[in-house]
């Protein structure tokens, strides 16, 4: 992988100390980016070469290859990416209370990608943010807030590297040439709020978002004509000396059925997210200070079609399931106790309790990971310039997984043209228990 880029910048801003107060600027990205695909080898201890032959036939079955296959997936995959942007930013205090910031960013992006035929896509969009403040006093910030984020479309290459035959295939499983952009539009109120002459502070943001054109990677099943660059002539349903297709027709097994193969591509799909995120801190006593947090994230698809799930989930329109991999309920508290040892050294002892939810592991929402608590501890003494601390992370030696996610699996005998027909999950243990001992010095 190589990868270079460099950006530039210019601004001019007025003094800030004014009622009114305006910036102005641009700025210039360029990334060049090669890379061999994933990388590494793929492994696979059976596979058959025709369609839809059932798990366990693989063993009896002519059309299989029980020896152990290692090939290197080094598909040259290179992104080339420009971005020019001007932007600028005015905020005016109406009174000592009230102020409003507007906000507002023009940006071309170009992205360009393959390593044989180059196909540029060219996204110009506007972006405009807007805060209304509202300070009744110093301990107290109220604000509403809307803003709009995009990313710029995604290109499938594979549809536009094969033969119209192809490509009426893929549009008909809703699979487009290049995605449209995937936009945010973000509505947010809060509060932030001092108590008890600012030993007590609260913090409140409550969110909606509409979230159209997400994007996300799904396989689809195509029948190539032989000799298309997707499709090479050593391929399943390619091989004219086992009775198959020859260069120049569509794919066919040596039986005549069709032979289908398995495609990676980007759709897209609309969502909305919603939620709130809470925090707190308190000084207790002298030297004693605790915080806290919670959060909830809610989400759904509104629209979106899955059908790489089709095999195993039987259905794929998952309008109403939630994202996968992020919970919708999280948080934690700390609390922590500083007192003086000596004239030049204090002792400090600390401990952090953190909550995070169930997630889903796919957007099937068939199956879930569960939620976890994790406790940390620390003590140790410090002075100005030195710092020695005595820590436990996962104090109680929690084992849930800390991440799980659909994956294929590929340790069972698959049909290449079903790779998503058998799916597991991917689990991440948690960090065991640990001790340790962290030394610091300023100088």
């Amino acid at each position: 992988q190589d990868m270079e880029d460099y950006s530039l910048e210019a601004r001019v801003a007025s003094p800030q100390d004014q009622d009114l107060r305006w910036l102005a600027g641009v700025n210039y990205y360029h990334q060049d980016l090669i890379t061999s695909g994933t990388g590494g080898d793929s492994v696979y201890l059976c596979n058959d070469s025709v369609t839809g032959l059932p798990f366990g036939a693989c063993v009896n079955s002519p059309n299989t290859a029980l020896n152990t296959t290692v090939f290197n997936n080094n598909l040259l995959n290179t992104d080339n990416v420009k971005t020019l942007g001007f932007y600028a930013a005015v905020t005016y205090d109406f009174t000592d209370q009230f102020s409003l910031n507007l906000e507002g960013r023009y940006q071309d992006d170009k992205f360009t990608r393959g390593a044989v035929v180059r196909t540029t896509a060219e996204n110009k969009t506007f972006l405009p943010r807007a805060i209304l403040q509202f300070k009744p006093n110093d301990e107290t910030n109220i604000f509403v807030s809307f803003a709009r984020g995009v990313i710029p479309p995604e290109i499938n290459q594979a549809v536009i590297d094969n033969s119209a035959f192809a490509r009426a295939q893929f549009e008909a499983q809703g699979v487009k040439a290049f995605t449209p952009e995937e936009t945010l539009d973000n509505y947010e109120i809060g509060w932030k709020q001092q108590f008890l002459d600012n030993r007590l502070s609260l913090n409140f943001a409550g969110y909606y978002g509409k979230w159209d054109g997400k994007k996300s990677r799904i396989v689809v099943s195509v029948q190539y004509i032989c000799g298309d660059p997707s499709s090479p002539n050593n391929t399943a349903g390619c091989r004219p000396a086992l009775g198959e297709a020859g260069p120049g027709q569509p794919a066919r097994n040596a039986n005549g059925t069709p032979a289908l193969r398995t495609t990676n591509v980007v759709v897209d799909g609309n969502s909305k997210i919603y939620g709130f995120e809470l925090e707190g801190n308190a000084a207790l006593a002298e030297g004693w200070t605790s915080g806290w947090t919670l959060n909830y994230a809610g989400n759904k698809f509104t629209n979106f079609t899955a059908n790489f799930i089709a095999p195993y989930a039987r259905f794929t329109n998952v309008k109403g399931n939630a994202h996968a991999r992020f919970p919708k309920w999280a948080g934690s508290i700390n609390s922590a106790y500083t007192g003086q040892l000596t004239s030049e050294w204090e002792w400090f002892v600390r401990g952090d309790l953190s909550y995070f939810g169930k997630t889903f592991i796919d957007v099937d929402n068939l199956a879930q990971c569960d939620s976890y608590f994790l406790a940390n501890a620390r003590t140790g003494v410090e002075r100005d310039d030195f710092r020695l601390e005595l820590f436990v992370k996962n104090l109680f030696d929690d084992d849930n997984y800390s991440a799980c996610s659909r994956f294929s699996e590929f340790d069972l005998p698959f049909d290449l043209n079903f790779l998503t027909q058998y799916q597991g999950v991917i689990v991440a243990p948690q960090n065991k228990r640990q001790f340790g001992l962290k030394t610091s010095l300023k100088f």
